[in-house]
C-alpha cells in the first residue's frame, strides 16, 4: 500500500510540471527523461517538490546514479523514495 501511496504523489507531482502529460504516461518503466521529456528544469523542481513532501528528502544521489545507468524511471524514483522515508503511520505513531 505505501508504494502506492508514493507512486500516486510522485506521479501528481510530475503532471504538475508538465501538464502535457497523462496520469498513463508516467508508468514505472517510464524514463523521466527519455520518456516523459523532462528537462533539467523540471527535474529541479521535481527534486524541490519531493524535497518539500518528503522531509527534506535529496534526490541528487538517485539521479546521479540512475541517469548514468539508464534507470531514471519512475519505479526507481519510487522506490527510493520508499526506501529512504518512514510510513506514515510511524512517523505519526512516534511523534505522539
Amino acid at each position: 500500500m505505501r508504494r502506492d501511496e508514493i507512486r500516486i504523489e510522485v506521479t501528481r507531482r510530475i503532471l504538475a510540471i508538465d501538464r502535457k502529460l497523462r496520469a498513463d504516461d508516467v508508468r514505472d518503466d517510464a524514463s523521466l527523461v527519455d520518456n516523459l521529456g523532462l528537462d533539467s528544469l523540471d527535474l529541479a523542481e521535481l527534486s524541490v517538490s519531493i524535497r518539500e513532501a518528503y522531509d527534506d528528502l535529496d534526490l541528487t544521489d538517485w539521479y546521479i546514479s540512475s541517469s548514468s545507468s539508464g534507470r531514471d524511471t519512475i519505479g526507481s524514483l519510487v522506490d527510493f523514495i520508499d526506501s529512504r522515508t518512514e510510513p506514515l503511520a510511524a512517523v505519526k505513531k512516534g511523534g505522539a
